[in-house]
């Protein structure tokens, strides 16, 4: 049986404190190696099943704004060309030599190909001509034609200096390299390219000038743009040059002469080089760059002067400016900057041309009836001897003198003949042989023919043009190769102007009523109907032959002349600033003055 003991007695006092023992940590123990476990082999869990698509929002309100106005229907555009294989590039070489004469000769012709209407052929060349060396500088002067169908479509005149040298073993042959490069603008048709080179001057006896080697390269490019930039012609107006885009029908202007009072005289000449335009108005002469648009030079010629015909020479050595004020013509030397000669006539003059040869200029002056039965009206210089002779070539039996806007005057290019279409009953033409030029001239008469302008081809063909032609009384152009008759052409009526194209290959006439253009190849013409007036020397072609450009009385006027398309510009109606007469130039040089 348990049981609880009593209480003891009260407890003792408390003890003293023991020692406090050592304080600090033990000594750190080993550590244990450390070991990677074995990788988990678990798996990713399924993917849960796609959730519910949310319901779709609210509509938005349709706006309130108005279905704008439709727009006029745009212009039909032109029907393209069908498109054609290009021609493969051709390419020909020659080394058999040829010796150099004074007549044309073939180089090389390349063969027949088609080329797509309206494109442009780039073509490429090279003549070497080899000689004998002289102990002196010797000069070669050669020409080289590139033709298509038989057809000049652009002439290189080379006038090489080749100097003295002593280091050419004897019979040892020397070499002048004559590159050349064009581009045939709207080439189109099929035909052949060919080269042609003669000898230009005569040189010293003993040279033996030879081709040795010759080639030519034609290549047909993009047909896109292929007028671009070239379609340009340039007039005078409103003080200044104004340069017309007959492809892009756009005019831009660059200042040139004080407008302040709109000038009475003006007239210009291109150079042969492509480079220049130089534009006599009134007593000024002035150069206007045609690669840079600037006028780079102004001249002061004599003192109320009022300058009406200006003629280059090819070589553009000397500028002739005759004056209507007065019967005189001043000689510009272009090389050392200063009035050569003077030249005096009985009247006033009225056109001019340059022999090809740089060896003439003649001048047509105004003629009153020499003993009451024949005129004569035609001075020339003698370039190189500085003699000056006439007047002379004699125009029978003279009606009137009814000029054209066209020049009537004109070299053939072969250096033979000068010509004169002086608007005389029963006469084509009138005509002096270079070779006797002191003689009064010959006459080729038929019909009832009264011609007043004329231009000359390099191929030979010269046409004339007039009313009565033939026996049909044709009024158009006759065409003549060597003083022979071969064809006449209707032209339009009321005809009063006559021009080339740079290329060749058109003339436009100019009527009252329409325009005539003339195919100088096909010999076919197309009728443009222009209503516009133009005053005198405002029909001319754009650079590339691409357009006629009309300048009338409200409108300038550009005629593409594969399409036949005509457009136009507004002219000022400001008098003091409308376009002068005779300004209107394709910047492309020619022999004829106006």
């Amino acid at each position: 049986m348990d049981a609880t003991g009593g209480t003891g007695g009260a407890a003792g006092p408390a003890g003293p404190t023991g020692l406090t023992g050592p304080t600090g940590a033990g000594a750190t123990g080993v550590t244990g190696p450390a070991t990677t476990g074995a990788t988990g082999g678990g798996r990713k869990g399924l993917t849960g099943p796609r959730g519910t698509t949310g319901l779709p929002g609210e509509r938005g309100v349709t706006g309130t704004g108005e279905k704008g106005p439709t727009g006029p229907a745009g212009f039909t555009g032109a029907r393209g060309i069908t498109g054609a294989t290009v021609p493969p590039v051709q390419y020909q070489y020659s080394v058999d030599p040829i010796g150099l004469t004074y007549d044309f000769q073939s180089v090389l012709t390349l063969p027949q190909v088609t080329i797509n209407e309206g494109a442009n052929v780039l073509l490429q060349g090279h003549i070497q001509v080899t000689f004998l060396p002289y102990l002196t500088a010797i000069r070669v002067p050669i020409v080289v034609n590139v033709l298509f169908n038989d057809l000049i479509i652009q002439s290189y005149s080379f006038y090489s200096i080749q100097q003295s040298s002593d280091s050419f073993p004897f019979g040892e042959r020397a070499s002048e390299d004559c590159p050349f490069s064009l581009t045939h603008y709207g080439a189109g048709g099929t035909g052949s390219y060919s080269l042609q080179v003669k000898l230009d001057q005569p040189v010293q006896d003993g040279l033996d000038l030879r081709v040795e080697n010759s080639y030519l390269y034609a290549e047909q490019v993009e047909q896109e743009g292929a007028f671009a930039g070239v379609s340009i012609a340039y007039y005078l107006a409103a003080g200044g040059v104004q340069i017309f885009d007959a492809g892009m029908n756009s005019i831009s202007t660059v200042s040139m002469y004080d407008n302040t009072v709109r000038p009475s005289n003006s007239i210009y000449a291109a150079s042969v080089d492509g480079n220049y335009i130089y534009y006599a108005v009134s007593d000024m002469l002035y150069r206007f760059n045609i690669q840079e648009e600037t006028v780079d030079r102004s001249i002061t010629l004599e003192n109320g002067m009022k300058a009406s015909d200006l003629l280059l020479l090819p070589n553009q050595r000397y500028l002739f400016i005759s004056d209507e004020a007065s019967a005189k013509t001043l000689i510009y030397d272009i090389n050392n900057e200063n009035f050569y000669k003077t030249l005096n006539y009985q009247t006033n003059v009225l056109f001019s041309a340059a022999s090809p040869d740089n060896k003439y200029v003649f001048f047509y002056i105004y003629s009153t009836p020499f003993s009451g039965n024949y005129t004569l009206p035609v001075y020339f210089y003698n370039i190189e001897s500085d003699v000056y002779i006439g007047p002379l070539m004699q125009v029978p039996d003279p009606s009137s003198q009814n000029v054209s806007f066209s020049n009537p005057l004109g070299v053939t290019p072969d250096n033979e003949q000068v010509w004169l279409t002086a608007n005389e009953p029963s006469y084509y033409y009138n005509y002096l042989e270079l070779s006797n030029i002191n003689f009064l001239g010959y006459g080729i008469t038929g019909d009832s023919a009264q011609t007043s302008g004329l231009v000359h081809l390099k191929n030979g063909d010269s046409y004339v043009m007039g009313r009565g032609l033939s026996e049909n009384n044709v009024t158009g152009i006759t065409r003549f190769r060597k003083n022979t008759k071969l064809e006449t052409y209707p032209g339009t009526d009321d005809q009063f102007a006559i021009v080339l194209s740079p290329d060749e290959r058109w003339i436009c006439i100019q009527g009252t009523q329409e325009l005539v253009l003339f195919s100088t190849s096909e010999f076919t013409t197309r009728r443009i109907p222009l209503t516009d007036y133009t005053f005198q020397g405002g029909i001319n072609f754009t650079r590339d032959s691409r357009y006629v450009v009309v300048i009338g009385t409200q409108k300038i006027y550009s005629i593409d002349v594969v399409y036949l398309y005509v457009q136009s510009v507004e002219l000022s109606t400001d008098p003091s600033n409308q376009p002068l007469p005779y300004t209107l130039s394709s910047g492309v040089y020619k022999a004829q003055s106006k």
